[in-house]
């Protein structure tokens, strides 16, 4: 009752009116104390701001060198190998380990073990600066096989797994209903074909049917990210380009046609053009 009262009698007297009009009605003279509570609760509203729409826009004051010996170490459970994750490696991994990870390693590797771990034959064909590769899906693990294939792996120079957290981080806000979030995200792969870095996101095919909030954000933010760095490179000279794409598991064949074909400047996954109809 107060709130509404109070949107409609602005003046001290008029609300004073209203308010013995109000006790005359319960056949009361004087005020409870609850009655003062609430109507002190009411007049709370005119303490509050107008509604704002808060959008977060990044302040780029300096750029900084990333290099991949700067990407943290991450591991992997037992149990976290035998369901939805994997390890790539190959003969010479064994040698880069410490002491205590070589038991399970060598438990893991197995023949029969049951753990889901792929031995890349030919070392030269694994061109990541890791001694071993943990895809964290089955959209990952799919995406590493297709990418150490003989047809694609010699199509370009060099490749990296991001990991979840910090190694290189993007700033993102996005709404969870009506609550604004603010978060930080890594980019799934790092890919080096000639000057070009492709920045990678794989995602299930999903997101193509409906698209998430929070999905919408993170490509808005990292194809901004993106063109800054672009922007700036291109001011020192460099002919070095990043290039930021959400890959969706139907689109891995394309990617790799595209790659064979060397036209992978252009392309875009069907999350990719997904996401620009959604803007």
């Amino acid at each position: 009752m107060w709130p509404s009262i109070w949107a409609k009698f602005r003046s001290v007297d008029r609300l004073e009116e209203v308010v013995k009009k109000s006790l005359d009605e319960r056949k009361t003279p004087v005020a409870t104390e609850s009655m003062k509570q609430k109507l002190l609760q009411s007049l709370g509203t005119l303490r509050r701001k107008e509604s704002e729409n808060v959008r977060y826009m990044p302040i780029v004051n300096r750029y900084l060198t990333l290099c991949t010996r700067q990407r943290q170490a991450n591991s992997v459970s037992a149990a976290e190998l035998r369901s939805t994750k994997t390890i790539f490696y190959t003969k010479n991994t064994r040698a880069t380990m410490l002491d205590e990870q070589v038991e399970f390693f060598v438990e893991a590797t197995e023949p029969g073990s049951g753990f889901k771990c792929i031995l890349v034959e030919n070392p030269y064909d694994f061109k990541t600066p890791l001694n071993a590769v943990i895809a964290d899906s089955e959209n990952e693990r799919r995406f590493i096989n297709m990418l150490l294939q003989p047809t694609n792996v010699g199509h370009y120079e060099a490749w990296i797994k991001s990991t979840a957290i910090r190694f290189y981080e993007i700033d993102y806000a996005w709404k969870k209903r009506e609550h604004p979030k603010r978060g930080k995200f890594n980019p799934d792969f790092f890919i080096k074909v000639g000057n070009l870095i492709l920045v990678l996101e794989v995602k299930d095919d999903e997101e193509l049917r409906e698209p998430s909030e929070e999905t919408r954000k993170k490509n808005d933010y990292a194809l901004a990210h993106f063109q800054r760095v672009n922007e700036h490179l291109e001011e020192e000279g460099s002919l070095v380009r990043y290039k930021f794409n959400f890959l969706n598991e139907s689109s891995f064949n394309k990617f790799f046609q595209s790659l064979r074909d060397r036209n992978i400047a252009t392309f875009r996954s069907a999350l990719d053009v997904k996401l620009s109809e959604e803007e």
